[in-house]
């Protein structure tokens, strides 16, 4: 069998240097346990859909949003459970951003750090974006897949809100709390499923899926903030750049 997938050409720090068109493997680690909590053997689920296990043992490695699409869309329906994006993405947080993710702990202010994130995305994926909005006393953190004929989009928005809240939640700190959570079409939702996890009014069939917030946790200082580590994180993304070609952007 042909297996979609592979081990990316890397940095000097062997951090991944991401494709047009892939992300790196680190959201969908958690897959394989989810398969075997639903009593299914992801060796061969994983198989079936043209992968290989042996992709999953290193947040590095990348994924074709393509098949990425096809692998949790063919692992829905045999498992019979719609909601595995949801699942999936709930176990996961701002680990899942690797060098981004910790750029993001080390910023200043809530703002500065899911600025950092949508600037450097593609560090981590380069088959959608991450966006944030401002409106009235509003903020929303959404997710928009540009990378064209990818399967299972609502599974996917799903997990990666699901990652965001978290995201947020942590960065946020304590007091954090979403005021909405926008849905992207999808059939069969069992609402009471989303309802215990985001704690917040849902809105369905949404154009974008996003979070939305107080706009007023945008300036609040985060609890890690650590300019010195910030500076040291940039570099290393400098130097990723040069790696790749592309040249360095100014950050926000």
């Amino acid at each position: 069998m042909n297996h979609l997938g592979h081990e990316p050409r890397r940095s000097p720090a062997g951090l991944a240097l991401v494709g047009e068109g892939t992300c790196r493997m680190a959201a969908l680690l958690p897959l394989p346990g989810l398969l075997r909590e639903l009593g299914q053997d992801p060796d061969r689920l994983i198989g079936e859909a043209g992968l290989d296990l042996a992709l999953f043992q290193d947040a590095e490695n990348t994924i074709p949003f393509g098949a990425m699409g096809r692998l949790i869309v063919h692992c829905a329906e045999v498992t019979q459970y719609p909601h595995l994006g949801l699942e999936l993405g709930r176990r996961s947080g701002l680990e899942t951003l690797g060098l981004l993710g910790k750029l993001a702990a080390a910023a200043p202010d809530l703002g500065s750090a899911l600025r950092a994130i949508i600037l450097y995305s593609h560090l981590h994926d380069r088959g959608a974006v991450p966006l944030l909005w401002e409106r009235g006393d509003q903020a929303r953190m959404g997710y928009v897949i540009h990378w064209p004929d990818v399967l299972g989009t609502h599974q996917i928005y799903d997990g990666v809100l699901a990652i965001l809240f978290n995201i947020l939640k942590t960065l946020g700190g304590p007091d954090w709390q979403a005021t909405q959570v926008a849905l992207h079409p999808a059939p069969n939702r069992d609402l009471a499923l989303y309802r215990a996890f985001f704690r917040c009014p849902l809105r369905m069939g949404a154009q974008r899926a996003a979070v939305s917030f107080p706009g007023t946790y945008l300036t609040r200082p985060l609890a890690e903030a650590d300019a010195a580590a910030y500076v040291r994180i940039l570099r290393e993304i400098e130097a990723m750049e040069a790696l790749r070609g592309i040249g360095f952007r100014k950050r926000v």
